[in-house]
């Protein structure tokens, strides 16, 4: 499998060299300090499952230079999204699928308005929200209402999520209302 990780950091650089290690052709897209490392000292990661090092990984700044990809992960930070995402248009166009490992509510609307739907996940939406459209139990108490709880114990006022508890309580225990 020929992948390209977008992002070689914490996290992409981890599952990256994982990947290499198993078997794939994987091409490193970093820049900066990070390139510049990576060219002179190879790619390490140190991990309790155990430490990679892998001398001569392929890198480069510019996901143009990677060549066709089957799979793309991006782990650039959320603000780089956009720059990203065109400079990946052409892989996804040609057929790459992408996974994202970023945080943010809003990356996906944010790649799909770059890159279309080629290639991307159908967008995702927590187990609890499903739950809510279906009618079924939720959990509420352990999830927003954990946080409620452990928010009183810390002395941290954390109204945001009181707000969501109260709201989905009315819901907790499923039906259609």
């Amino acid at each position: 499998m020929r992948i390209v990780v977008m992002g070689t950091g914490g996290i992409g650089g981890y599952f990256g060299a994982r990947l290499a290690q198993g078997g794939s052709e994987v091409t490193f897209i970093a820049r900066g300090a990070h390139l510049t490392a990576i060219l002179e000292n190879g790619l390490r990661v140190a991990s309790a499952l155990g430490d990679i090092h892998l001398p001569h990984p392929k890198v480069s700044e510019n996901p143009a230079e990677a060549g066709p990809a089957d799979l793309v992960l991006l782990g650039v930070k959320r603000w780089d999204t956009e720059a990203a995402a065109r400079a990946l248009k052409p892989l996804t166009d040609a057929g790459a699928a992408i996974v994202s490992f970023q945080n943010g509510v809003q990356k996906d609307e944010v790649l799909r308005g770059i890159l279309g739907e080629g290639g991307l996940p159908p967008a995702m939406t927590s187990s609890m929200h499903k739950d809510l459209e279906k009618g079924n139990r939720l959990e509420v108490q352990w999830l927003s209402g954990d946080i409620v709880r452990r928010g009183q114990v810390a002395n941290v006022p954390i109204p945001v999520n009181r707000a969501m508890a109260d709201i989905l309580a009315l819901h907790a225990g499923g039906g259609r209302g």
